[in-house]
């Protein structure tokens, strides 16, 4: 039996864990010192009433928030545990389940430290902790420990899985250390901020551009040719990051304090954001339609810094069904003989959506409902896959897959016939036995970050990379999701809202995807904006 990572590795999980923990520490307690300053008087209009609503309340209250949102964390893990002991598709070892619990409550650490610290900004990064936590730990408990390729099942001995789990672990205490890291770094202190305040009487013209003629032209392109789009795919990317950057900005006024509710904006928010759910859902394309959902909740906790609990369970049971339902629903519209309109689609989905909830009240149906969704996201196997085969039987790529990162750059004008993104992931999950020859140019199959990284370089791999997205992470987050944003937080939004699901792509998609975004949305939202920093104290006529 090969060496086994995971007691090798005891005193590196230690140490990191023991280091995240200090800079961690070190972070929050910085960040409530800025919070505090009270000579640092510039303020944008997105932040100035909450920033003094935070800053005006007492001592005591934060010590019993901290308290109580610490408690909660404690509490979801320790229900967590409890829960996944008596639920499991089959007995899992003790040694696995307690890995799999490690890796829960290690992504769970995030979003409780940015509660219990009120931070300003919109906690991504933190959302992005917890889909790995949906792909990496839930599905050791609710998923049986095999791959599906096709129609073949390919069983995953529970050492490989044991190692996997050991390096995810520290894999993402890796990014989780970049990303406080560079928080904290003198270097990342000299970044220059993208804050972009709103120009007031630019804001109803910004709003008529993007939900107008961009909202137009998207629901227009799903009506014409649904998920099968003509536009080139940067310009559709683009569309998509400035209408998600369009919600984001008027979610702020609706939803903080003293807001642009008044002026009627939340039912324009909610009718916007309403029609692109619905007309990206009859796709088929489930991304489609949760992305701008997606960016209502996170701007709508930037804003008001309330957990959306009710949100959340509503997403939930929303994949859980919809998820269930798109197999039939895909087989009836993407090939009918004919197109079908937005209110037959949603009629189909409505009648497949009713059949699932339906089923779930026979034995089990519930149970099966969700582990068919947890499949969906399941990433811990295929790692645990990859990492039973490699370097024995398939070696190392040395960095074969992150080629792109050089010649991705030179545009199709100059050459035609560049390779795409995720060849070498195509060809990596025909190697591992992911996907069939037949499958080649139909399916697009990336390994995901942790997976890619192992492939390429191994365990030492798995910590250089994932340390480098985290510490990119910090850098995005210092220049656009700064206390004083606007603009930069909307556009911090837009682009991260797709790295929920993206945690499984390739990983040199993952950053060409997110420069994309980072650069041609701000620059189109500077033409609105008083500046690229925010302003020493605006005053109130001058606050949306």
């Amino acid at each position: 039996m090969p060496p086994n990572p995971f007691r090798r590795g005891r005193a590196l999980v230690r140490v990191f864990l023991t280091t995240l923990r200090m800079l961690v520490l070190r972070a929050e307690t910085t960040h409530c010192c800025q919070g505090h300053n009270k000579t640092d008087t510039r303020m944008s209009a997105v932040t100035f009433e909450s920033s003094k609503n935070s800053l005006g309340s007492p001592p005591e209250a934060h010590s019993v928030r901290r308290l109580l949102v610490w408690g909660g964390y404690a509490g979801a893990v320790l229900g967590s545990a409890v829960l996944f002991q008596g639920w499991q598709m089959e007995a899992v070892p003790p040694v696995i389940y307690l890995l799999g619990m490690a890796v829960l409550a290690l992504c769970l650490l995030p979003i409780t430290i940015w509660q219990a610290g009120r931070r300003e900004g919109a906690p991504m990064f933190e959302l992005l902790c917890l889909a790995c936590a949906l792909a990496y730990s839930v599905p050791v408990f609710l998923h049986e420990n095999f791959i599906r390729n096709y129609n073949t099942y390919t069983a995953i001995s529970w050492e490989a899985l044991q190692r996997a789990l050991a390096i995810t672990i520290m894999g993402i205490a890796a990014m989780m250390a970049g990303y406080y890291l560079v928080l904290r770094s003198p270097m990342a202190q000299g970044l220059h901020r993208a804050d972009l305040p709103m120009n007031p009487r630019r804001l109803t013209l910004l709003f008529f551009v993007v939900f107008g003629v961009g909202g137009g032209l998207r629901v227009f392109e799903r009506l014409t040719v649904g998920s099968s789009s003509g536009l080139a795919n940067a310009l559709s990317s683009l569309l998509t990051f400035v209408l998600g950057a369009g919600i984001a900005l008027m979610a702020f006024r609706v939803f903080q304090p003293e807001g642009g509710s008044r002026h009627g904006s939340k039912p324009i928010l909610y009718g916007v954001v309403g029609a692109l759910a619905l007309t990206g859902i009859g796709t088929g394309m489930l991304e489609d339609g949760f992305v701008p959902l997606i960016v209502l909740m996170g701007a709508r906790w930037s804003a008001n810094r309330r957990v959306p609990i009710v949100w959340l369970l509503l997403g939930a049971a929303a994949i859980i069904v919809l998820n269930s339902a798109k197999g039939e629903y895909r087989s009836e519209v993407w090939y009918a003989d004919k197109s079908a309109s937005i209110p037959e689609r949603m009629a189909l989905w409505a009648d497949k959506s009713t059949v699932v909830v339906n089923s779930m009240t026979a034995p089990n149906g519930l149970n099966d409902a969700i582990v068919r969704t947890v499949h969906r996201f399941d990433l811990i196997h295929i790692f645990a896959h990859v990492v039973e085969l490699t370097p024995g039987e398939i070696p190392h790529y040395g960095g074969a897959s992150y080629g792109y990162l050089l010649y991705g750059w030179i545009p199709r004008a100059i050459w035609p016939d560049k390779p795409i993104a995720q060849d070498a992931n195509v060809l990596f999950a025909m190697d591992y036995g992911l996907i069939i020859e037949a499958q080649r140019d139909s399916t697009r199959m990336g390994l995901g970050f942790l997976t890619e990284a192992y492939a390429n370089y191994g365990v030492l791999g798995v910590l250089g990379v994932m340390f480098l997205i985290g510490s990119l992470f910090g850098a995005v987050g210092r220049i656009f999701n700064g206390p004083q944003s606007d603009g930069g937080r909307a556009a911090y939004i837009s682009v991260l809202a797709f790295y929920l699901n993206g945690i499984g792509s390739a990983t040199t998609m993952f950053f060409f995807f997110g420069i994309q975004g980072f650069v041609a949305v701000p620059l189109i939202l500077r033409y609105f904006a008083l500046s690229w920093r925010a302003p020493a104290g605006l005053s109130k006529a001058e606050r949306v």
